[in-house]
């Protein structure tokens, strides 16, 4: 187990620093400028509303879905973790179009409507994996 995480270190850091090469390489200042704000941005995203959010949500599943097995409520978790990071990469998206472009063929979705079908589909998904997840509990409990 040691040396397999050695090795996927080593990669990852191997990996890094070939990104980091190209990008020095292919973009200008100005462009890794903007993409270490970008960065740093995502990271204060992360830290101001995605954990905390998530432990919140953590903390309401385990206060009030007591009934729920463990498995159901990891589900559930893992559900709206995916739907709030789906709905963060969207949202730009959404306001471009609403604002309108210069180029009509840049935004040629409707992302709006994408998004609700996303989030429509995964309460769907969710639902079938918290069944499953009680039943299986269900049936190792008795």
């Amino acid at each position: 187990m040691r040396s397999s995480r050695a090795a996927l270190l080593v990669a990852g850091i191997g990996l890094v620093g070939v990104g980091a090469v190209e990008a020095w390489r292919a973009l200008g200042i100005a462009q890794l400028v903007g993409m270490a704000v970008w960065l740093a941005g995502a990271i204060a995203l992360h830290d101001a509303l995605l954990a905390p959010g998530g432990a919140v949500l953590s903390r309401a599943l385990e206060r009030r879905g007591a009934a729920l097995a463990p498995a159901s409520r990891g589900v559930i978790r893992v559900g709206v973790v995916v739907g709030v990071v789906l709905t963060l990469i969207t949202v730009p998206a959404v306001v471009a179009q609403w604002r309108g472009t210069f180029n009509p063929t840049v935004l040629t979705r409707p992302y709006a409507a994408v998004l609700a079908g996303v989030w429509l589909g995964l309460a769907v998904l969710t639902a079938l994996g918290v069944l499953v997840a009680q039943r299986r509990s269900t049936v190792r409990s008795s």
